[in-house]
């Protein structure tokens, strides 16, 4: 079992980052998550553990691209991150990401 915390990296250009401890608090590694999102990227982000696939998802608010919505899914041990526009054409999303599994109905709210 792992700790795992999601958090914007304001020493890394403010991109979702992954910090990953062993309960304890000890033995932490951390991962950029950021699947090559730029600068801003990581803003307020709410994270969810999808068990069933074994991945790790984190919504934000991407200031970097017009404050819009994004998704970024990884393994749990950060690995192989991917990003997902989420914003369904929408422009200048200002308002703060919250993250819900509907895990029963595989569903994202």
């Amino acid at each position: 079992a792992k700790l795992l915390v999601v958090t914007t990296n304001g020493a890394r250009s403010s991109k979702p980052w992954l910090f990953r401890c062993n309960l304890d608090g000890s033995g932490c590694n951390h991962s950029d998550i950021s699947a090559g999102q730029g600068a801003y990227s990581g803003s307020d982000p709410s994270a969810v553990i999808d068990t069933a696939n074994a991945k790790l998802l984190v919504v934000t608010r991407n200031d970097g691209n017009s404050y819009k919505p994004s998704l970024f899914r990884c393994n749990l041990d950060g690995s192989a991150p991917e990003y997902f526009d989420i914003s369904a054409g929408t422009i200048k999303n200002d308002y703060y990401p919250d993250l819900a599994l509907d895990a029963a109905n595989r569903r994202l709210y």
